[in-house]
């Protein structure tokens, strides 16, 4: 399994609270035997989306062509990933405009076939996530003081919709730990590296993503499913789903 890590914090001239916690993750799931690698968004010339709707009609992107795009390049390495960690601040309660500028360029390199009539649920995953299908997706958000757990809620279900099978949040607040000049110069601060609660958390986003189950895998039918609930039920004795919850 490789694992692609990806920070997405605007700080790229200074030490970064999210990458820590990034590079954290990636070491425990090196020590379960996956392949890893750290970029920070930050490194790299996106090109924010003009809404010109041309991936909606299955076409690439314009911005592409675009010289001082590098969109091309994180593409590349997100066909070679069979797993994302995600780990940003928190701005404003919520996750940088970098992250949010960075899913919004999740379109098409290439021509794909327009097969749907009304633009639905069923294509977001072609249209805007074909990266990501089918593969498993950790996240890290941080706070200096609160609203990581906002900042993590609202891109959850963008990779839900994208097919991707989120396998483990960690959502902290590391005030007296932040990175920033304001948090170091001040009395309060402490060394990230003795932030024991956040590393452990960390760590188990980079350990799950590794062991944890694809829901979203284009095997699973949910007429299957039901068989397998039913069949389970009986196992247990009961007649009926309603006779236990336990399911």
């Amino acid at each position: 399994m490789k694992i692609l890590g990806i920070c997405a914090t605007h700080a790229s001239k200074r030490p970064s609270t999210s990458m820590f916690l990034l590079e954290e993750a990636l070491k425990a799931a090196k020590t379960k035997g996956a392949e890893t690698e750290a970029i920070r968004l930050s490194d790299y010339t996106i090109v924010p989306c003009t809404g010109c709707s041309t991936c909606m009609m299955f076409k690439p992107c314009p911005l592409l062509k675009d010289k001082h795009d590098q969109m091309k390049e994180l593409y590349g390495k997100m066909k070679a990933a069979d797993a994302f960690i995600f780990s940003y601040p928190t701005y404003a309660l919520l996750p940088p405009s970098i992250l949010i500028n960075f899913i919004d360029r999740l379109s098409p390199e290439e021509d794909m076939s327009s097969q749907y009539k009304i633009y639905n649920m069923d294509q977001i995953p072609w249209v805007k996530g074909k990266f990501f299908v089918h593969k498993k997706v950790g996240i890290i958000s941080c706070a200096a003081g609160t609203g990581m757990e906002n900042a993590a809620a609202v891109i959850v279900p963008q990779f839900r919709a994208m097919r991707a099978s989120v396998v483990a949040v960690a959502s902290m607040a590391m005030m007296e730990y932040d990175q920033g000049p304001h948090i170091v110069n001040s009395p309060i601060h402490k060394d990230i590296k003795n932030a024991d609660f956040a590393i452990k958390m960390a760590q188990g986003v980079g350990e799950r993503v590794v062991s944890g189950s694809v829901v979203f895998d284009e095997t699973y039918k949910y007429e299957q499913n039901v068989e397998a609930i039913i069949e389970l039920a009986k196992s247990r004795g009961m007649t009926s789903l309603s006779q236990g919850s336990s399911i």
